[in-house]
């Protein structure tokens, strides 16, 4: 009986075991729709070692949430800044064409844009571009319509052009916006003027103005006292009043009528009347526009202030001669002329428009006759066409961040 109890035990035992090995065969093959296979696995030569990494997820990697239109990555923001400033490009087209393009790049919230405005014959466009790109090359793409434009013809995501750093300065590549130059390849068209971010492109290095600074001493004594010290000087014409006064900078700039907003972005230090005294020629910007010009003047111990628009008063040459464009019909380039309250434009070579009475007309279709002179003489018109072909391709004059540091480097000299 006892062995026939321990036989019982081991029978049961032995089909406990069987079973168990049989549910763990099924469960091993449950995705294998085919007769389960059993089978012994080789012998590991070696322990099998246990790792510390975390077994890797199959789940999909999240999404990166989609930055906001114009925000670079942080890397190529930090490289976009390189290219915060404002650039220039003008063109002349026989006859009378003339196209002034100004482009202020700047930062708003880590994006980086651009404010185009483009006037002269027959055209005014104000827009606001998106910057893409980074140190070495950026593309303007068209976001909005700012101000006043006499046509609309650009569309969200339009390319409009880009600018590449060569050695040889900024290459141009038009886009949508197309110059009136016959020649519209890639080229080097626009001048950086001056203000771009000191973090890789600083201001040049000041150098002794074109004039003969030492018989000037006194005038830079007292623009310096004018620049850097808040003093008074006699504004003969100012913005919105043409009321003679004693002013300030700063308040001349208030009462321009766009407040605070209005600053002086850049200087030029020339002997503009060529009298052996330098002059000083402030630039006037607000928001990224310029608006006016503003030319200091020192005679006989005391110093003058000459406001003139943009129109009146625009590329200025090193050698003291600028641009003025009174109305379409009516423009050309001179040298300023000053005495005391009065100041004036010597026209040296320009056109003008007259109607039948011989009175100056700003309506082209009111112009019976156009007259042309060349260095103060009745020239004909392929003359005048000439002239202003080979003044726009005189050297510019050395602008210079309007800074204290560049104030008082510039004006020290002696």
């Amino acid at each position: 009986m006892k062995h026939t109890h321990i036989f019982k035990q081991s029978l049961v035992l032995l089909l406990a075991v069987t079973f168990m090995l049989l549910l763990c065969a099924c469960a091993g093959n449950a995705g294998n729709p085919g007769t389960p296979t059993m089978s012994t696995p080789a012998p590991s030569e070696s322990p099998a070692q246990v790792s510390n990494t975390p077994a890797q997820s199959t789940a999909p990697a999240p999404t990166t949430p989609t930055m906001p239109s114009g925000v670079p990555p942080s890397g190529a923001a930090n490289e976009l800044t390189s290219w915060v400033g404002e650039y220039s490009f003008f063109e002349y087209s026989p006859p009378n064409q003339n196209l002034g393009y100004n482009i202020t790049i700047y930062e708003d919230s880590g994006a980086f844009y651009a404010k185009i405005n483009i006037e002269g014959f027959q055209t005014l466009s104000n827009l606001i571009a998106i910057i893409q790109g980074d140190k070495n090359s950026i593309t303007f793409v068209f976001d909005s319509y700012d101000g006043d434009n006499n046509f609309q013809p650009y569309q969200q995501g339009d390319v409009l052009l880009t600018f590449e750093r060569q050695n040889a300065g900024i290459l141009t590549t038009w886009g949508k916006i197309i110059p009136m130059l016959p020649d519209q390849e890639p080229g080097y068209y626009f001048e950086p003027d001056g203000t771009q971010s000191s973090s890789t492109t600083p201001s040049p290095a000041p150098v002794a103005p074109s004039s003969p600074v030492a018989s000037g001493a006194a005038a830079l004594t007292a623009y310096r006292a004018i620049l850097l010290d808040g003093a008074e000087f006699y504004s003969t014409n100012n913005i919105n009043t043409d009321e003679n006064q004693n002013i300030t900078l700063n308040r001349l700039l208030q009462n321009s009528g766009s407040g605070d907003a209005m600053k002086v972005t850049r200087f030029a230090v020339i002997d503009l009347d060529r009298d052996g005294t330098p002059e000083v020629v402030l630039n006037c910007a607000a928001d990224g526009t310029d608006y006016f010009t503003i030319v200091l003047h020192e005679q006989d111990g005391t110093v003058y202030g000459y406001n003139f628009y943009r129109a009146d008063f625009s590329n200025l040459k090193a050698d003291g001669t600028y641009s003025f464009s009174h109305y379409e019909p009516n423009y050309g380039f001179g040298v300023l002329e000053c005495s005391g309250s009065s100041c004036m434009t010597d026209k040296i070579t320009y056109r003008e428009a007259h109607d039948s009475d011989g009175y100056t007309v700003v309506d082209p279709e009111s112009a019976s006759t156009v007259e042309y002179f060349v260095n103060h003489q009745s020239a004909a018109e392929d003359e005048f066409n000439a002239a202003m072909v080979a003044q726009q391709s005189k050297p510019d004059a050395a602008w210079y961040d309007f800074t204290a540091a560049n104030i008082e480097a510039v004006l020290s000299r002696s």
